[in-house]
């Protein structure tokens, strides 16, 4: 069984940056060392408290 770990917050300011750079999801989680589903996971997480922040 998988465990899981939570990212750090460098590691979501990194992702940030990279997407807002261009970074397709897959090299950006090569880059990280996650799984992609992980940068998908958290993407919809910003996202959400985006919303509600706003």
């Amino acid at each position: 069984m998988k465990t899981y770990t939570q990212l750090a917050s460098d590691q979501r300011y990194l992702i940030l940056g990279l997407m807002k750079a261009g970074w397709k999801q897959g090299l950006s989680a090569e880059e990280i060392g996650v799984d992609k589903p992980t940068i998908s996971r958290e993407l919809k997480h910003i996202s959400f408290f985006n919303d509600i922040w706003a």
